[in-house]
């Protein structure tokens, strides 16, 4: 009997593939490391079940974590069942689907384990825009496993059980479980990007199959259509009261009214997904300024711009779209973007997006920030430093922690821009800008200005204190440029204003 009938990671590949369909990989494999006794610990299939079957039809490779054996955890063998499985995927051409119940690194093992999963996630990578990636969590996805669902292009988790995190709620300075659990479904959907979709084991395998059901095999197919039965010439006279929540517009467009959602509590700004018009997949992003709930209910409400978070969301799915060669339906009415600030909820993602190991993320303020002395050839500062109020004491620290020879580059918002009342022209009668206003040049310090709608506070510096300390640190200044836009842009409607006063400064020193 197969180990996929007898065992919870079993029942969960039977309750997602077809009937009787599912061809089980591997089943004899188990861990080829002997040390901590682990030739006495029964491990069959070495704690994942591979293989194949289909979804209404669609060929689909599978592998879910048991963690019933050796708390689902990976180690060589574990991760060699799943990079086979990427290699047959990705030479017939159709999506991978892994079913997360893990402990983490197989610790038995040591080096063999990190080994196994840089090997997963050299696999994923490769996969990426070749064959579509799905993740569902349904228990412990902790540490190096988390950025196997990063590296996907859909993930799941289930409400209850469900925990996925880099670092423990508790790891995190200040924090505690009830005061933030970021590694529940709540926070992991709404706060990070990287959930489509939420609900119990049950519901989750189901928002899977229907997933298939309208994505491409690989990028290579072109064929994946259904037969339409809904009336082709179907009017959508509602169409106009669905306006603010246009995940319910999508929904009256589509064939049949089904619109699927993905990151639905993420970025509720912006909505994406998809649609099938006439048979063929659409993907559709539109922007939202309400949210209705089941009942009918407003349940938010939004401005009518577009959020960082709405905005990244938007971008990973038309890549996606992109890759795939599928259409994108755009739903627009929106009056900008929204200044917002930064946080750290995308270091997973981060990571995921660019894995090379010279490239370490940390997220703190500048001037917090620790250091290292005499280490980087090159620090980058990019419209950060017109938000600091003492200069001088990050000059300082980027000069201590630069080799000799080495390159501090940096723009900052110039001064005759900063001391701009309100940081805006004078207009004319007919809304024409007259003039650039500068006043209390010489004060130094804070600017309330108003940034697409958003109240943000700025420092202003004169062009003194922002190079003088630079000497003073030791920098020899190289070059100092006042950007302006390139003859090619002056064409672009209020282009000529921006050479009626300078609005950046770029400052190239280097360490002597």
């Amino acid at each position: 009997m197969s180990n996929a009938t007898q065992s919870l990671a079993g029942t969960r590949i039977t309750s997602l593939l077809d009937a009787n369909s599912f061809v089980e990989i591997g089943k004899s494999v188990t861990a080829r490391a002997t040390d901590f006794n682990l030739t006495e610990t029964k491990a069959p299939s070495d704690g994942v079940i591979t293989g194949y079957g289909v979804i209404d039809g669609n060929l689909v490779y599978v592998y879910s974590q048991d963690a019933s054996v050796l708390n689902g955890t990976v180690g060589e063998m574990h991760a060699r069942k799943i990079t086979a499985l990427y290699d047959l995927a990705m030479k017939t051409g159709a999506p991978v689907i892994g079913l997360v119940d893990c402990a983490g690194m197989r610790l038995q093992e040591a080096t063999d384990a990190l080994e196994a999963f840089g090997s997963i996630y050299l696999k994923q990578t490769l996969a990426s825009g070749m064959i579509p990636q799905i993740t569902a969590v349904f228990g412990t996805c902790g540490g190096g496993m988390a950025i196997i669902p990063a590296l996907t292009d859909f993930t799941f988790i289930e409400s209850k059980n469900g925990k996925m995190f880099v670092n423990s709620p508790n790891a995190l300075d200040g924090n505690y479980t009830e005061k933030c659990d970021t590694a529940a479904a709540a926070f992991q959907s709404e706060e990070t990007g990287l959930i489509d979709g939420t609900g119990s084991e049950e519901e989750i395998l189901g928002q899977i199959r229907q997933l298939i059901g309208l994505l491409p095999s690989n990028f290579e197919d072109n064929d994946s259509f259904v037969e339409c039965t809904d009336d082709l010439n179907r009017t959508c006279d509602d169409i106009a009261a669905c306006a603010g929540d246009t995940s319910i517009a999508l929904s009256r467009i589509a064939d049949n009214g089904i619109f699927f959602e993905t990151k639905k509590d993420y970025g509720k700004d912006v909505v994406t997904g998809f649609l099938r018009l006439n048979g063929a997949t659409v993907g559709a992003v539109a922007n939202r300024t309400e949210v209705y709930d089941a009942e009918g209910n407003k349940a938010e409400e939004f401005d009518g711009t577009i959020s960082a978070r709405g905005a990244r969301k938007a971008a990973g799915f038309v890549k996606f779209c992109d890759a795939f060669d599928i259409p994108v339906l755009t739903l627009t009415n929106v009056t900008g973007f929204k200044a917002t600030l930064c946080s750290e909820k995308m270091i997973a993602k981060a990571v995921a997006d660019n894995s090379d190991d010279k490239i370490k993320y940390k997220v703190c303020g500048v001037e917090e920030y620790i250091y290292p002395e005499n280490t980087y050839e090159l620090v980058v500062s990019n419209l950060v430093l017109h938000y600091i109020e003492n200069l001088a004491n990050v000059y300082q620290k980027v000069y201590c922690t630069l080799k000799v020879g080495g390159y501090f580059l940096f723009n900052i918002e110039h001064p005759t821009f900063t001391a701009g009342v309100n940081e805006d022209w004078i207009y004319d009668e007919n809304g024409k800008p007259k003039y650039w206003p500068i006043d209390n040049y010489y004060y130094p310090g804070e600017r309330e200005t108003n940034f697409l709608g958003q109240r943000v506070i700025k420092q202003h510096h004169t062009l003194t204190q922002i190079l003088n300390p630079l000497i003073k640190c030791g920098f020899q200044i190289e070059a100092i440029e006042e950007a302006m836009p390139p003859a090619d842009m002056m064409g672009m409607p209020g282009m000529c204003n921006e050479m009626r006063r300078p609005m950046m400064l770029l400052v190239k020193v280097k360490k002597v």
